[in-house]
């Protein structure tokens, strides 16, 4: 068993199926979020549990290896590869992070990408 820095915080979000899944196989290297108060204060070392939003008592628990932030997600998708996001064309997890997010909200907050590891 591992022991964590003391300071190592937990957050809890959550997935659609689609996206959990990849979360839980490790294909999926980043996670895409405003950049809003509940969320700026995620830093490395923290951990994240993942929740399946379709069936809540699926969790999976990932390390937070880095944090890149931008004003918007084409700028912040530019510069990750597709194959750390799962596969997800770009244009497709754009287009689905703009749906979930309002044009009002990204800009007001600007948005993240929160690079994930396994935990030991």
């Amino acid at each position: 068993m591992r022991i964590f820095k003391l300071t190592m915080k937990r957050h809890i979000m959550h997935a659609e199926t689609k996206y959990f899944d990849l979360l839980e196989n490790g294909s999926k290297k980043f996670e895409f979020r405003l950049n809003d108060e509940k969320r700026k204060n995620i830093t490395v070392g923290d951990v994240i549990e993942f929740r399946c939003t379709e069936n809540p008592s699926r969790v999976t628990i990932s390390k937070v290896v880095g944090i890149k932030k931008s004003k918007d997600f084409e700028f912040l998708l530019r510069d990750i590869r597709q194959g750390a996001i799962g596969g997800i064309k770009k244009i497709e997890q754009i287009k689905k992070l703009n749906e979930i997010y309002s044009k009002e909200k990204i800009n007001d907050y600007g948005v993240m990408a929160i690079e994930l590891g396994k935990c030991d």
